[in-house]
């Protein structure tokens, strides 16, 4: 118990560490001009925490799944592929759980 974070804890403080990211990332990309060569920035931001994320089946499941449609759907206009990409991952984890 000592010195132990309890799961939950930790998985808040992932979400909060990555909304501040994501609002950091926001405002410095406002004022970053276009073209400079740092589009790659922000996925970046998002790939790096997500990453450690990955250790176990249902995490990877998510992971490749949301990565591939999110691929596949790229070109879909307001950045449509993100959000479908990350509704597969979380569709193929669901799935996954009620067949095992």
């Amino acid at each position: 118990m000592g010195g132990e974070i309890d799961r939950g804890v930790s998985q808040m403080l992932d979400a909060v560490g990555l909304a501040v990211i994501a609002v950091c990332a926001a405002l410095v990309g406002a004022i970053v001009p276009s073209g400079s060569g740092l589009e790659f920035t922000f996925p970046a931001m998002f790939v790096a925490p997500a990453a450690s994320q990955l250790r176990d089946g249902p995490a990877v499941v998510a992971a490749v799944t949301g990565a591939a449609v999110t691929a596949l759907a790229l070109e879909l206009p307001y950045g449509l592929g993100l959000l479908i990409g990350a509704l597969a991952g979380a569709a193929a984890v669901r799935r996954r759980r009620r067949t095992s």
